[in-house]
């Protein structure tokens, strides 16, 4: 998709008639709908809850958002990229309930996404999309403010902020074969070290 096509307001991987579509059913009873946004990356993990609390009207006190769960920190660019070559490579190999534990479970939770200081750098918009996606955002905080529908947040939270960075930083540079490669090795011990500790290790089975 060119950059021609964004500043159009074209879809983009089909987000937008989703989005209209629940705009059209808030249309028919606005009094009905509460929208809830997500707020911005830099606010504190329990802001989203507190939110989602106001919106159903529980006390988010009585609950903790960090006990007994866990959390759902994003992939970085490479880390997303080797799953993804590694999702290539298995194919239909592996049945479901396997790929679930192993690969879900273990390596995408556990492994990728439990070393948050050694992750890279999450995955960003390049600047044209990035600029399709704030021109709609901006469409959107226009229209639902016109349906008067409740609001838990800030409507400014439906627009992505400003490209800060070098047009040159995108995704090639941040997923290369290097970068993937780094992720890959550390991915490999992890896996060689919980195969050891279990009790279908080489040494136990032998």
């Amino acid at each position: 998709m060119s950059s021609g096509d964004l500043d159009e307001g074209q879809p983009l991987d089909g987000a937008r008639p989703m989005v209209y579509l629940h705009i059209g059913t808030m249309k028919s009873g606005a009094d009905h709908f509460t929208v809830v946004t997500v707020p911005a990356a830099t606010s504190e993990p329990a802001e989203l809850w507190r939110r989602f609390g106001a919106a159903v009207d529980i006390d988010t006190e009585l609950f903790s958002a960090s006990s007994g769960g866990r959390g759902n920190p994003s992939l970085g660019f490479a880390e997303a990229e080797m799953l993804r070559r590694l999702n290539v490579e298995i194919g239909r190999q592996l049945e479901q309930d396997a790929y679930r534990r192993l690969v879900t479970g273990f390596l995408s939770r556990q492994v990728l996404r439990g070393r948050q200081d050694e992750t890279s750098a999450p995955p960003t918009l390049p600047p044209a999309a990035l600029e399709w996606a704030r021109q709609h955002g901006a469409r959107l905080v226009s229209e639902l403010g016109e349906l008067g529908v409740g609001v838990r947040g800030d409507l400014s939270d439906l627009v992505a902020p400003p490209f800060a960075g070098d047009p040159r930083d995108d995704a090639e540079s941040a997923a290369s074969d290097a970068a993937v490669a780094a992720v890959a090795v550390k991915a490999a011990a992890a896996l060689l070290v919980a195969l050891a500790e279990s009790h279908d290790s080489p040494e136990r089975a032998g």
